[in-house]
């Protein structure tokens, strides 16, 4: 959407409700590119014209022989005031961070190579997190085991442990596919270990 107060609603509600939060596109210098202000509505900041991006991208351009207007360039560079501008080795243009949201532009090839240049620090802090996951296939029906999955739902509720169940079809080696995840490998593991347990009792 082109409409600010979308944007900045959108943000504000994701930023809430993930960890991380990626846009694409908005960041350009016509005027309906509006991101950066619907974030700066979206986390009450203003918006301010950081030179430092006017300097790098006005050279950018005039080394590729092209000229973009003044006034296109300055709303290029006008971010919130309190947004960090992530500078890579290989990217032109600094990725634009608020909080936990980050500013990718539009243009697929530069949005690949934004995202390939800054994936390793933005994740670093997540990559190391242990996840487990895994698939039981049962041959019975769901409703033959429906009470088991409910009681040890139940039983790990508080351990972020989720179990979901999924019926399969036309397949004459099982009929139910299980998949356990949790955020913790050895709680994992012991959900999986009761589920065999039970469901072979």
């Amino acid at each position: 959407s082109d409409n600010v107060d979308d944007i900045a609603c959108e943000v504000k509600q994701f930023s809430e409700s993930y960890d991380l939060v990626f846009s694409s596109g908005g960041v350009g210098p016509t005027h309906d590119d509006r991101t950066y202000t619907g974030l700066a509505i979206a986390f009450n900041d203003e918006l301010t014209t950081r030179q430092e991006m006017m300097v790098l991208i006005e050279y950018f351009m005039r080394s590729m022989n092209k000229i973009i207007p003044d006034g296109g360039l300055q709303r290029m560079c006008t971010v919130p005031k309190s947004a960090q501008l992530l500078w890579g080795k290989q990217t032109v243009f600094p990725l634009v961070q608020m909080r936990n949201v980050y500013a990718f532009p539009g243009i697929p090839e530069f949005c690949i190579e934004a995202f390939k240049e800054y994936e390793n620090s933005i994740f670093s802090s997540y990559a190391a997190k242990p996840f487990y996951s895994c698939v039981l296939h049962i041959k019975s029906t769901e409703l033959q085991f429906s009470d088991i999955i409910m009681e040890m739902a139940k039983k790990y509720s508080s351990k972020k442990v989720s179990i979901g169940s999924y019926p399969v079809r036309n397949n004459q080696y099982y009929k139910t596919k299980l998949l356990v995840e949790s955020e913790c490998v050895d709680i994992g593991e012991k959900v999986v270990q009761d589920l065999k347990a039970s469901l072979k009792g």
